[in-house]
């Protein structure tokens, strides 16, 4: 058994608020995790070319891969899950650990390793905020892998590993210089899922983005409950941080 073990990365990737929306039966807004969900879930998927394997549950997504190396296409990945999530009124919290994993072979439900529980651990008990954190082993060993297709060729994913102001290392999503590129759209294909698009950087789409997460901002940044003030009030301050301000939009 244990040879089926492999180094991997494993990324757990929270849609915050959704089991308010499933006590009310306001099913209608989260038609897109079903969408994504349908894409990503491995049960009848081939490993795709860049060997990633995903499900969805309740309120998560699991990513997996055996090789380090396509961190940036997982990342990739993480960052539509992201967009998609703030379009339709949303936050995403998650991690990215590596170690020992089992990757699954198709149809065998099987999700087991030291990657999976420290990515775990590293989601549930001290993200706290709309991030996704890279556990710090992790750090080092991708600094300096090419970032497309997250980012632009020949740019390294150093420029988007960013640390927080409780040392902590994460993925600076809401930066202006992370590519949203035309036509993005995930889908199955001969029993892969993948990202389609055309490399040309859609720049209004970002713009767009912020639009919206400033106007999230704005409505809940004063809300009565302190720990979802302290999320909008913590991305505002990302947003800052690029040089972007919400009264500017």
């Amino acid at each position: 058994m244990e040879s089926t073990f492999n180094e991997g990365i494993v990324a757990f990737i929270d849609i915050l608020g959704v089991s308010q929306y499933v006590k009310i039966h306001d099913l209608s807004r989260l038609s897109f995790i079903l969408d994504l969900g349908k894409n990503i879930n491995y049960t009848n998927s081939k490993a795709n070319k860049y060997n990633i394997r995903g499900f969805y549950f309740a309120d998560t997504f699991v990513l997996v891969s055996n090789n380090i190396k396509e961190i940036s296409q997982l990342l990739f990945v993480i960052r539509y899950i992201h967009d998609k999530a703030i379009e339709n009124g949303f936050l995403i919290r998650g991690s990215i650990a590596k170690g020992k994993v089992y990757f699954p072979r198709i149809n065998d439900g099987i999700f087991l390793g030291e990657a999976y529980f420290k990515a775990y651990e590293l989601e549930s008990k001290i993200a706290i905020y709309p991030r996704v954190l890279i556990d710090k082993s992790l750090v080092r060993e991708v600094q300096n892998i090419d970032a497309y297709p997250l980012g632009q060729r020949d740019t390294k994913l150093c420029k988007f590993i960013k640390e927080d102001f409780d040392g902590l290392h994460y993925v600076d999503f809401l930066s202006p210089k992370i590519s949203r590129w035309k036509q993005e759209t995930l889908e199955r294909h001969n029993g892969d899922f993948a990202i389609k698009f055309i490399p040309n950087n859609d720049s209004e789409r970002f713009e767009k983005l912020v639009k919206k997460l400033c106007k999230l901002i704005k409505e809940f940044s004063n809300n009565s409950n302190i720990k979802l003030q302290q999320k909008y009030r913590y991305l505002e301050n990302k947003l800052k941080q690029n040089k972007i301000d919400c009264c500017d939009t």
